[in-house]
């Protein structure tokens, strides 16, 4: 961005819906951006104050954006125009050098719409519109569905469109309504909430859901005089499984998020719960005594393809088309046009990486008491380039 071309490395979060960026006054983090530096730059001097938003205060600022479009090497799009708050100080919470809200927005009379970046992208014609989905190439795709982006992966007009909830008074979360949760063809729980959460790349469960995850499935290799799976808990999060890698997963009944009122079934089977780290397969889906309600974080929202629209409020599921590859994936429905951008991701390479060695030292360490302690650090590692 700006005049002299300056790359930012954003946090992508649906837990807020403005963009903001650090000067680089600040010492302490390593900020390449300077807004004085830049021709293209404007900023007002008035020091704003902000409510429900990451930061309390800043500045009111423009500059130069530089996109360049998906699979396009040599066409940038220049000079267009984008808002955002300018934060001159330290912040405790963000560890980045920018963030970009892409939450949905419940918030009657919201003060500054025209600080979200969807919204940007759509006032200046770079999209048509303000819909996100992150690709099983770990691409944020921006401005499309899908089937219209991947054309060649899912079907056409066989998306689910479906209402996003307003829980608890959510400011910018995206929750679903869920009818039942249905595991070995039982309902574990009625009338529930899932949120979809950038900040973790795991799922969230509810203490009914380990309880019968943990009789049908998981107590069969634990109970055994050599166990092949192992319970362990982790002082940040909770509870948790792992086993093994040579233990049959493909016996592990799937997961279903019932949705009456669309007639549709969020599928999650042994594919998606279950993530090789070295020589463990570790089940993603961990239990905090504190949860109220069902989190699902990015490896899932990447896997099922989810897309999030700003402007209509919904959350969309596009059905995959039929191949001997395909058939093990859970996806959805789904239709759509539009444009297309993107911006290169490499989150879930410098996560796992993290994971990988964090993990595997610890398993080594604790191996003969059967517990693991499993203390990742989410906020650090999600950054989408």
């Amino acid at each position: 961005m700006g005049s002299n071309f300056i790359p930012i490395n954003f946090k992508l979060t649906f837990d807020s819906f403005s963009m903001i960026i650090l000067n680089s006054s600040i010492i302490d983090i390593p900020i390449k951006y300077n807004i004085n530096q830049s021709k293209t730059s404007q900023m007002f001097l008035h020091l704003f104050k902000f409510k429900n938003e990451p930061i309390k205060e800043g500045h009111l600022a423009h500059d130069n954006f530089h996109i360049r479009k998906y699979n396009d090497n040599k066409t940038n799009i220049n000079g267009t125009t984008l808002g955002f708050f300018l934060y001159p100080k330290n912040i405790d919470n963000i560890k980045n050098e920018g963030i970009i809200g892409i939450g949905g927005i419940n918030i009657k009379r919201y003060v500054y719409p025209g600080y979200n970046f969807l919204y940007q992208l759509k006032q200046n014609f770079v999209i048509n519109i303000c819909t996100i989905y992150f690709s099983d190439e770990n691409k944020l795709i921006i401005g499309e569905y899908p089937e219209i982006s991947e054309p060649d992966k899912f079907l056409d007009n066989q998306r689910i469109d479906i209402n996003f909830s307003d829980y608890n008074n959510s400011q910018y979360q995206y929750y679903l309504f869920i009818d039942n949760i249905i595991f070995n063809n039982s309902i574990v729980s009625s009338y529930n909430y899932l949120l979809f959460n950038l900040s973790s790349f795991f799922i969230e469960g509810s203490n009914e859901y380990k309880d019968y995850v943990q009789k049908v499935f998981f107590n069969e290799y634990i109970n055994r005089n050599d166990p092949k799976c192992y319970k362990g808990e982790s002082k940040l999060f909770g509870e948790f499984f792992y086993c093994d890698k040579n233990v049959d997963i493909s016996k592990m009944p799937s997961l279903i998020f019932q949705i009456k009122a669309y007639n549709y079934n969020i599928t999650l089977n042994y594919d998606n719960l279950f993530i090789l780290i070295e020589d463990k397969l570790f089940f993603i889906v961990y239990f905090s005594k504190k949860n109220l309600i069902w989190k699902i974080g990015y490896h899932i929202i990447k896997q099922l393809n989810i897309a999030f629209n700003q402007d209509k409020k919904t959350i969309s599921f596009s059905k995959l088309k039929t191949s001997k590859n395909q058939e093990k994936r859970t996806s959805n429905n789904n239709t759509g046009k539009e444009i297309l951008i993107i911006v290169l991701s490499s989150f879930l390479i410098s996560f796992l990486s993290f994971i990988i060695n964090y993990c595997y030292d610890k398993i080594k360490e604790k191996k003969d008491k059967k517990e693991l302690e499993f203390n990742l650090m989410m906020e650090e590692n999600e950054v989408i380039n």
